[in-house]
């Protein structure tokens, strides 16, 4: 039996609601990837929860870009988009439009992406995903819109006030700048983030961001 056959099988012993969704999303998924775009949607519609919608509909674009499928990975994306706005937590609302912009990115849409990105209104968020863009942008080898994009990140930051979230984006750029074959610069910005993440005050805190920036690193080598 195909194995998003056996998924939803497993989900009438499901209970728990948050399961239930995740589980009906990694179902979504599993159907287009494996080819099964028209069932994917279909099991994503039945997904209540906005933000996982949003957030799966994004995935299966994912899958379609990764199948070649542009055209329905684009009309997907928009889709997404579309549902992402009808969030009212604006929180929520901002970190599942971050999610989606990347694929936008990934799709070729990169103006859209960079348009929807300065939508985002948590300064946090909308310097994550300008971040994630540049590094799209310097991976297909357009390294002066990337550079062009890491300066609108390196602004964004002067508005952060939150001393962890600052330290991940410092961290983020620096991954960019390192994508965009600006080692020198990739490594001062690395350093700064380091330097930043001294100043959190909870030790738990400060080692899940320490942890965090350590995988960035990691990328960069």
């Amino acid at each position: 039996m195909p194995e998003p056959l056996q998924s939803q099988k497993r989900l009438k012993t499901i209970k728990d609601a948050y399961s239930h969704t995740v589980a009906l999303a990694n179902i979504a998924v599993a159907q287009a990837k494996a080819g099964d775009v028209k069932g994917a949607l279909a099991t994503t519609k039945t997904i209540a929860n906005t933000s996982y919608r949003t957030l799966t509909l994004a995935r299966i674009a994912s899958a379609q870009l990764e199948a070649g499928d542009v055209k329905g990975a684009k009309e997907n994306i928009a889709q997404a988009l579309v549902t992402a706005r009808t969030i009212e937590d604006a929180s929520s609302r901002a970190s599942t439009l971050a999610n989606v912009v990347v694929t936008q990115a990934e799709a070729g849409n990169v103006r859209e992406a960079l348009a929807t990105a300065n939508t985002i209104e948590d300064a946090y968020s909308r310097a994550s995903t300008l971040a994630n863009i540049a590094v799209a942008q310097a991976k297909a080898g357009d390294v002066n819109e990337a550079k062009e994009t890491i300066a609108q990140v390196v602004a964004t930051t002067q508005t952060i006030a939150n001393t962890s979230y600052l330290t991940l984006t410092l961290a983020r750029i620096a991954w960019a700048q390192a994508e965009a074959g600006d080692l020198k610069e990739a490594k001062k910005t690395f350093a700064k983030a380091l330097a930043t993440s001294k100043t959190i005050k909870g030790v738990y805190e400060r080692n899940s961001v320490l942890a965090s920036i350590a995988k960035v690193l990691a990328i960069m080598k």
